[in-house]
C-alpha cells in the first residue's frame, strides 16, 4: 500500500467561438444569446491508501449554471473548441510530483479529441525489496465527460499501483503453471 496525498486544481481557457470571460481561472463564463453559461471546477486535497487493486477516487467537481436566454450560435461544427481546461494533479506523497492534463470541450460541452489523455501516472519512490511497483496510475472516467449546464458532476478516476512488467510476467507464469498442473491432475 502507498499512502498518497493528492491535490487537484483546474484552469479554463476561452475558445474563439463565443464571447467569454474568466480565462485562466477555475471558473469561466460564456456569453451567448441573451444569457450566460458559467462552469466552475472545484479541486480538492485528500489522502488515500493505494494498492494493486483500483479504487474510484473523486478528483474534484464541475458545476454549471446557465441563465435564461443562453443559446450558442448555430449550427456549430462539433469539432470546434468552445473552451479548454488544464487539470493539475499534485502528489506530496509517496513522491512529490505533479502532472497537468489538457482537455478541449466542443459546442456540445463534451470532451473532444481522440488523442486527449485519459490517464496519467506518478512515481512510487523507494520500496522494500519484496515489492516491485513501477507507478501509480489515474485512469479518468471520461467516456463521455460532459460539462453540466445546470448542476454538478464529479470528476472520477480509477487509481491503482501497477507492478513492474517483470513482476507481471512472474505472476502470469505462475498462474499458467498452476492451471497446467490442475489440468494434468484432472486428466
Amino acid at each position: 500500500m502507498f499512502n498518497v496525498s493528492l491535490s487537484t486544481s483546474a484552469v479554463f481557457n476561452c475558445g474563439a467561438v463565443v464571447q467569454c470571460s474568466g480565462s485562466g481561472t477555475n471558473a469561466i463564463t460564456l456569453h451567448s444569446g441573451s444569457g450566460t453559461a458559467t462552469f466552475t471546477f472545484t479541486g480538492l486535497n485528500t489522502s488515500m491508501a493505494v494498492g494493486n487493486t483500483t479504487i474510484p477516487v473523486t478528483l474534484g467537481t464541475f458545476a454549471g449554471l446557465t441563465t435564461a436566454g443562453f443559446a450558442l450560435p448555430g449550427p456549430l461544427n462539433p469539432n470546434l473548441t468552445l473552451l479548454s481546461m488544464r487539470l493539475t494533479l499534485s502528489h506530496s506523497s509517496p513522491v512529490a510530483a505533479s502532472n497537468t492534463i489538457g482537455w478541449n470541450f466542443n459546442p456540445l460541452f463534451t470532451r473532444a479529441g481522440e488523442d486527449s489523455p485519459t490517464y496519467t501516472e506518478f512515481p512510487v519512490g523507494a520500496q522494500p525489496p519484496q515489492f516491485q511497483y513501477s507507478s501509480i496510475i489515474y485512469s479518468f472516467r471520461v467516456f463521455p465527460l460532459t460539462l453540466p449546464l445546470n448542476g454538478s458532476q464529479d470528476l472520477v478516476a480509477d487509481v491503482g499501483a501497477v507492478p513492474e512488467p517483470a513482476t507481471l510476467l512472474l505472476v502470469g507464469g505462475g498462474f499458467v503453471g498452476v492451471m497446467l498442473r490442475r489440468r494434468k491432475r484432472l486428466s
